[in-house]
């Protein structure tokens, strides 16, 4: 009997082994009727596959982002109007971070106030709305030069002080920021990623992303969709494109002058 139950376990683990080998990953050993000492070798070997299996799922996810920020940039180095690279970014970004509602602002010259400069989802009445930089999240980013993401809070009427997670040169750390509960509330924010936009070294805006997985503000779900690191990363790479877009026709417009003085 011991005989025929070692050759049983063997021969289902052969089979299981074999779809796996064959790329099916959802492939499991049932351990149901196998005794103690096999069915800890059969849960071990889940285990594995189910590992293989996140990893392999990990890896297209990271080959399809790679491939989307490929076509987006590629759209956008040859597009040479500013108000459609603003929107493409911003419309990217959310896309790729499944984000309900997004802006772009760019800060003025004295990095007192950032105007919304593109919209993504609802609230397109932000578009062209002014605020001053030192009370908001996307402030920090453009004045400290990082990237922020920030969820998992509860408000009060004023300015709230609210814990967030700060990433520069690929390095995480937990901090706090500020966001204004009327402005939250109103547009029901949850959740929060903002990038800075770097344009000759100096930064002038933020790509700013809200509420992940379109759950916003005071909505009752299970789990609270949080962005991540690799949201920041693949942000980040559309955020280049928008600083070298806005250097890039600074650049051409300072030549234009130039040429009808000359002429």
């Amino acid at each position: 009997k011991r005989q025929q139950e070692q050759a049983n376990t063997i021969l289902s683990l052969s089979e299981v082994l074999s779809e796996t080998t064959q790329g099916d990953l959802s492939a499991r050993v049932n351990t149901e009727e196998w005794s103690e000492e096999f069915v800890t070798i059969g849960l071990a070997i889940n285990t594995l596959i189910e590992s293989l299996e996140y990893n392999v799922a990990e890896f297209k996810n990271a080959i399809d982002r790679f491939n989307k920020i490929k076509e987006v940039s590629t759209t956008l180095l040859a597009e040479r109007d500013l108000k459609k690279v603003f929107e493409k970014i911003i419309e990217s970004a959310c896309k790729l971070t499944d984000s309900e509602l997004g802006w772009l602002l760019l800060a003025d010259e004295k990095k007192e106030y950032y105007t919304v400069k593109a919209v993504y989802g609802r609230a397109q009445e932000m578009k062209d709305y002014q605020m001053r930089l030192d009370g908001c999240v996307v402030g920090k980013c453009i004045i400290n030069r990082e990237s922020i993401i920030a969820g998992n809070y509860t408000l009060k009427p004023g300015k709230n002080i609210i814990p967030a997670k700060v990433i520069k040169e690929g390095k995480v750390r937990d901090s706090e920021t500020v966001i204004d509960y009327t402005v939250a509330t109103e547009l029901k924010i949850g959740t929060v990623l903002g990038i800075p936009i770097i344009a000759d070294g100096e930064p002038i805006g933020t790509v700013t992303c809200y509420n992940k997985g379109g759950v916003k503000l005071g909505e009752k779900v299970d789990v609270q969709p949080q962005y991540t690191q690799d949201d920041v990363e693949m942000v980040n790479l559309l955020s280049v494109y928008a600083g070298i877009g806005i250097a890039t026709t600074s650049y051409i417009d300072e030549l234009r002058k130039r040429e009808a003085t000359i002429s």
